[in-house]
């Protein structure tokens, strides 16, 4: 229907519509301004039927009305598949200038063109960079005046790390209007970009803005870190004392090039009280260097407890980063019996996104379970279930819990034994008399377990028929979801 909306409406607005439905929303967190495209959910990959939508969308980019033209562009950017037909194309409409959109605010207003729409697309499009770039750039050298020449700079940056030669395109973006919008993109490059110091050292020493010296200064240090101590000097000085925000978050968006500054970085995270701020910052550049940061996860960790609630997040994000190397570092704070609840928690929580790879912690996660804070033995019984190892341990230790004082406990621990599969089988009698706990959210977790075992706990047949005829909503349709599983034969899941 939406295909033939697309060809076939006779009203401009229709085809838009039409063409707007069909973007590919997963690959996107926000289309047209919106939170969620229409589609949400359309055509994950891969799909059967993605070829026609992308043919059907590019033969859109030729529409008599700029207003189908535009949101074809942009919805065509969500099929990757399709870059090598869609490029072509996309780089045609870079001469299309029509406004077909204005929006306005309280404060200010704006439009939207059809070439906007077009770059936009060409940045999301990796897998056909150089096409792109060779295209965006030869735009930006001929047509200086370009309505969105802002967003034709970014897409060049956008695109350039994933061409052969990054190095090259984005020299070539440093000698434009916008130079700034290299810089971030040729320190991620590192050492490939080694030909543009002396651009850099240009803009440190003559633009006017304070930030895009800065920036250039530390992209100095990024890109030749054995040979700027002078950089790295100045990098440093906005690290040491008062750390600089602005410098935290040019090294963040570089990532793992900034692992010189990882020994500075630690030793801020030993700040405590009214720094948390700062050491906020500093967590988010450990975060982006990722696994070669690892010898910083100890200060992490004990920063923990010093962390304001809405930062514990960020220390999470970071450890997780790190990957299985964190674990001893992990074990370790938990067998620390001075650590809070909330630093307990927080390892936990850890543990339980590494997966299988955190097997080696199951024991001391174990313990946790004898925690007098049920938020602790709820997060220790999650990990075990997304651990989903060593069932000879795990589940003797889950069994117990399903009859603990609290049901937040109980809920947690029966969803757990339902990711152990074939090991879970002892437990089917438990798992059945928590189908009739006081606490929905228990029963349903126990359902959902029984279900996660297949025919292996068809013992618990009649008590889910009886949940299944439930009023409430939630609770009948894990019953009736679990008794589906049961009795399609081969469904049990397959123990890690």
């Amino acid at each position: 229907i939406l295909l033939r909306s697309l060809r076939e409406g006779h009203d401009s607005s229709e085809r838009r519509e039409a063409a707007e439905w069909l973007t590919r929303s997963e690959s996107l967190e926000i289309v047209y301004w919106k939170e969620y495209a229409p589609a949400s959910g359309w055509f994950s990959r891969p799909s059967p039927g993605a070829d026609a939508v992308a043919d059907a969308l590019i033969l859109a980019l030729k529409d008599p009305s700029p207003e189908v033209r535009g949101p074809a562009a942009v919805s065509l950017s969500t099929y990757p598949e399709a870059a090598k037909r869609a490029v072509p194309a996309l780089i045609a409409l870079l001469s299309d200038q029509e406004i077909y959109d204005v929006m306005w605010s309280n404060h200010t207003g704006g439009y939207r063109t059809v070439n906007g729409d077009a770059v936009l697309a060409l940045s999301r499009l990796h897998e056909a960079a150089d096409e792109s770039l060779a295209a965006l750039l030869k735009k930006l050298r001929l047509d200086p005046e370009f309505a969105n020449v802002e967003r034709l700079a970014f897409a060049i940056a956008d695109l350039a790390p994933h061409s052969k030669h990054p190095a090259k395109y984005l020299n070539e973006l440093l000698e434009s209007q916008h130079p700034e919008l290299a810089i971030i993109p040729l320190a991620r490059a590192g050492k490939e970009s080694h030909a543009a110091i002396p651009k850099l050292q240009a803009l440190a020493e003559n633009v006017q803005a304070e930030w895009i010296r800065d920036d250039a200064r530390c992209a100095i240090a990024v890109v030749d870190p054995d040979g700027q101590p002078e950089a790295i000097k100045f990098i440093r000085g906005k690290l040491e004392g008062e750390v600089d925000p602005g410098t935290c978050r040019f090294l963040a968006a570089v990532g793992q090039p900034a692992l010189f500054a990882v020994p500075v970085l630690r030793k801020q995270l030993l700040l405590q009280g009214s720094r948390d701020h700062l050491n906020h910052d500093v967590m988010s550049v450990l975060a982006a260097i990722g696994l070669d940061a690892v010898s910083a996860a100890p200060q992490i960790i004990d920063s923990l407890d010093s962390q304001y609630s809405f930062y514990l997040d960020d220390c999470e994000a970071a450890l997780r980063r790190f990957g299985p190397g964190v674990v001893p570092m992990l074990v370790d704070a938990l067998r620390n019996p001075g650590k809070s609840p909330l630093t307990r928690i927080s390892c936990l929580r850890v543990l339980e996104s590494l997966g299988p790879k955190a097997s080696d912690a199951v024991p001391v996660i174990i313990k946790q379970l004898d925690s007098e804070y049920p938020r602790v033995r709820e997060a220790a019984s999650k990990a075990l279930g997304m651990i989903g190892s060593r069932p000879d341990e795990s589940l003797p230790a889950l069994d117990r819990l399903l009859l603990d004082r609290r049901s937040l406990v109980r809920a947690a621990a029966a969803n757990s034994c339902g990711r152990f599969g074939l090991h879970a089988k002892p437990v089917v009698p438990q798992l059945i008399n928590a189908l009739s706990d006081d606490y929905l959210d228990v029963r349903t977790s126990a359902a959902f377990a029984l279900g996660q075992l297949g025919a292996l706990a068809a013992e618990a047949t009649p008590q889910l028929t009886e949940l299944s005829r439930s009023q409430n909503v939630l609770l009948r349709e894990c019953a009736s979801g679990a008794l589906q599983k049961i009795r399609q034969p081969g469904t049990s899941d397959v123990p890690r």
